[in-house]
């Protein structure tokens, strides 16, 4: 049946270690199975591969039944490496619905954990209060945090950039009256976009999102540099 030539096609893991291993028969089979799918790309002389293998698995048996994880050998499936460009080891890629993104958190088990649930929640946080908001912005971290205040129209709009951006930081929204979006980035800095207009268009919230979401000067930590590689072609200066 077709039931069966599906679940025939996707390898088995073990009770002990739920994690996939794919290859270039089973791997598209396996991320139209799973609708979450983290897939960890490796080459097996890697050191930081072996080193993360550990904590790739025990974040595996933490999220066993609501995430799938699945690990491939970049060096032997090399099609697949090039078609989701592996340029270096490990990568890892979380599959969502057709979608992929490259995993910009942590090598440990608590960061996997955290960074792929986060994916499995809303795009947006809503809160009510501006008690509720700050505890989100207090939560961030060296992440940045982008609040959207405001009504529904901008509420959709801030979902639509926030869905496949979320590794960018926090999205959180809360309504208001006059609409404004702000960036909490580095030690208590907020940039503001203030207006009607301004918010309303797409492309300047994103474009304002994307320029200010890190400080002109700042330590890169685990939380904040992702932001710092999306700024990468901005003409960065590494001391």
């Amino acid at each position: 049946s077709r039931l069966f030539a599906l679940l025939s096609l996707l390898p088995s893991a073990t009770s002990d270690v739920p994690v996939l291993t794919l290859d270039g028969d089973t791997f598209e089979a396996a991320v139209k199975a799973h609708p979450l799918l983290l897939v960890n790309f490796f080459a097996p002389w890697c050191g930081h591969c072996k080193n993360l293998e550990p904590e790739f698995n025990k974040a595996a048996r933490h999220l066993e039944g609501r995430v799938a994880f699945a690990q491939v050998d970049a060096t032997y499936e090399v099609a697949l490496a090039e078609d989701y460009k592996v340029e270096g080891y490990p990568t890892i890629r979380l599959f969502a619905q057709g979608q992929h993104e490259e995993y910009t958190g942590a090598r440990a088990n608590a960061s996997i954990v955290q960074w792929v649930l986060k994916k499995r929640g809303p795009a947006v946080v809503t809160v009510s209060s501006e008690d509720a908001l700050k505890k989100q912005i207090a939560s961030r971290r060296g992440s940045p945090a982008f609040v959207a205040r405001g009504g529904a129209q901008l509420l959709a709009m801030f979902t639509a950039i926030a869905e496949h951006r979320r590794g960018w930081g926090t999205f959180v929204f809360i309504a208001d009256a006059l609409p404004m979006v702000e960036v909490h980035r580095g030690s208590g800095e907020i940039v503001e976009l203030r207006g009607a207009e301004e918010t309303s268009d797409f492309e300047a919230v994103l474009e304002f999102l994307r320029v200010e979401m890190i400080p002109l000067f700042g330590e890169i930590t685990e939380d904040n540099y992702a932001g710092y590689l999306a700024r990468a072609d901005a003409g960065i200066l590494w001391v």
